[in-house]
């Protein structure tokens, strides 16, 4: 199916690793032209080889996303290196506190700091990048947002500015349809990367369960978060919805926000 992607300009953020590398790898692949930003140089240099040995066109942008300077900074050079931007992913995210402390707990500058990244680099983004969806008279916008943002009772910092992501998305939708462009959003579940990694072995001890990766995986299914399908997801999952959302194929959907979560949304549940 070819998704009618070639030639287009893409800009993926937290492309370092994990969700980010793949959406950007399967954008490139698909015929994007993709700036792929990261706050680790070397990190973000290791996905700009992948893509380039697969034969795509990729620049790097690094650059702290938590701050105006920072998002102004990935904004002008990845404008001068493309000559503009149709299609903006904003992935970066972080759980601060990944002991999963009470929400009563998390000090003030914890919350402040969460919305930062995980809700305020993903509106100045937005921001910086509409006046050239503007001008190519055609864009998407894709928040990856997180079903901690739902009904997840951990990760309340994290899910918070979230459900401030699943808001912006929704009332995004509302005013870039003249530009011929949309906004939606993904909320994955549990993806394998290396912050779930982190998450799982912290749960594990806070569960006092024992044994090896497969063994904690199946207690997290069983006895935490069950879900219809008994796996965790991995960043391509994600990768494929965002490429279809970035697509003319899906040209009648906005402001929506998917989950992706393996039917772990208890409504969902046979």
């Amino acid at each position: 199916m070819d998704l009618q992607l070639q030639g287009k300009r893409a800009f993926v953020s937290g492309a370092s690793g994990g969700i980010g590398r793949s959406i950007a790898q399967v954008l490139s692949e698909e015929g994007c032209s993709v700036v792929a930003h990261g706050r680790d140089k070397t990190r973000t240099e290791e996905t700009a080889h992948l893509i380039e040995k697969a034969g795509g066109k990729v620049v790097v942008a690094i650059g702290d996303l938590a701050t105006d300077e920072g998002c102004r900074s990935v904004a002008d050079l990845s404008l001068d290196s493309l000559g503009g931007i149709e299609i903006v992913v904003n992935n970066a995210g972080v759980a601060i506190r990944k002991d999963a402390p009470a929400w009563s707990e998390i000090p003030p500058q914890t919350w402040i700091d969460s919305y930062q990244v995980n809700f305020l680099s993903s509106l100045r983004m937005s921001q910086m990048f509409l006046p050239s969806i503007k001008e190519a008279g055609w864009g998407r916008f894709i928040n990856i947002s997180s079903v901690s943002a739902t009904k997840v009772p951990a990760l309340h910092e994290y899910g918070v500015a979230k459900a401030a992501l699943n808001k912006l998305t929704a009332d995004m939708s509302k005013d870039v349809g003249k530009y011929n462009a949309t906004a939606n959003g993904i909320m994955p579940g549990i993806i394998m990367t290396p912050a779930i990694e982190e998450y799982l072995r912290v749960t594990a001890q806070r569960m006092q369960w024992t044994g090896d990766q497969a063994e904690i995986e199946r207690r997290y299914f069983t006895e935490m978060a069950p879900q219809s399908v008994t796996r965790m997801g991995q960043p391509i999952d994600i990768a494929g919805m965002v490429v279809f959302l970035a697509s003319p194929w899906a040209s009648y959907v906005t402001g929506v926000t998917f989950r992706i979560d393996g039917g772990s949304n208890p409504n969902s549940q046979g």
